[in-house]
């Protein structure tokens, strides 16, 4: 879904559940790759492109992960560069105008914001969460050590790709990040983030295991632009992060998921964040979604959920 300027919070619960039958994942091709695959991107568009496309990855990187993430900036510059700003004339934006935000300086978010010290009450964390990822500008800052407890085959493994074996990225990850379905190849917004990610937070339900807690994934903006008042041309400036999210629940599993968005108050931030489940057979994921950004912030997600089977 995407929500624009929100004036409040909010709290959406999404359940999905596998069925016991064989079910395929329903590509949707967006008409905006078909309609303006020919079309050449506006200034904007390519200047935007140009600055999202020098993000850096996080350190610590292997040769995996580079190829799983080179893979999908590289197929989501070329989606970037086919498509115009979308417009209230293609389906997936109707009813939502997003031309405003080509009225700001939009600036990729630095890396180095992810270094700031944040104390677990400004995040509102709980000290009691023992399955947490923290999203800080896009980057992950906390990542606790379940690598040992899903190798052993006792539990789900949470936490950044760059944090498996190289094995296990291309076994799981790479065949499935930016695949749920086609539209999310085609999507605009989708595409930039995958653009800009500068990692990607992994989440592995193995076959049967049910996770009693909830996993609880936290996404923080904690810079913001200068007000136009500020910039010669008069231009609002906005920092856009762009965290994306892989999620693969195996059969017969259970996973309850809460996304939360937060912010600092009156700052100018554009959180542009993407996530992807894969639910196999008989799995049941239960999905809450937390929007608790700034009034002046700006918020799009997009969620895909493919429910697969090997028959």
């Amino acid at each position: 879904g995407k929500s624009l300027q929100p004036k409040e919070s909010f709290f959406l619960l999404l359940i999905f559940r596998a069925p016991r039958k064989s079910l395929q994942a329903i590509n949707v091709v967006s008409d905006l790759q078909l309609r303006n695959a020919s079309s050449p991107p506006d200034s904007f568009v390519l200047d935007l492109a140009e600055k999202l496309e020098e993000t850096e990855y996080v350190s610590g990187f292997s040769l995996a992960a580079k190829e799983t993430m080179g893979s999908l900036r590289e197929r989501s510059a070329e989606a970037v560069l086919s498509s115009p700003w979308p417009s209230n004339k293609v389906e997936s934006y109707r009813f939502t105008d997003v031309r405003f935000l080509k009225n700001f300086n939009i600036e990729p978010i630095s890396l180095a914001s992810a270094d700031v010290n944040l104390d677990g009450t400004e995040l509102n964390l709980s000290e009691k969460e023992n399955t947490r990822i923290v999203y800080v500008d896009g980057a992950i800052i906390s990542d606790p050590s379940s690598l040992s407890v899903f190798q052993e085959g006792k539990g789900m493994f949470f936490g950044s790709i760059s944090s498996l074996s190289d094995d296990i990225i291309r076994e799981n990850v790479l065949p499935k990040l930016g695949t749920s379905a086609e539209w999310i190849n085609a999507d605009f917004f989708a595409s930039l983030n995958g653009i800009g990610a500068p990692e990607l937070g992994v989440i592995i339900v193995p076959e049967g295991v049910k996770v009693e807690d909830p996993m609880h994934v936290l996404y923080y903006s904690s810079q913001g632009g200068k007000k136009g008042d500020d910039i010669d041309d008069g231009k609002d400036g906005y920092f856009v992060s762009s965290p994306r999210l892989l999620v693969l629940v195996g059969k017969g599993a259970e996973l309850h998921i809460v996304e939360e968005f937060i912010g600092g108050a009156g700052e100018l931030y554009w959180a542009n964040a993407v996530v992807e489940f894969f639910i196999e057979d008989e799995a049941q994921v239960f999905h809450s979604y937390v929007q608790n950004q700034g009034r002046h912030a700006v918020h799009i997600k997009q969620t895909c959920v493919a429910q697969v089977c090997f028959l």
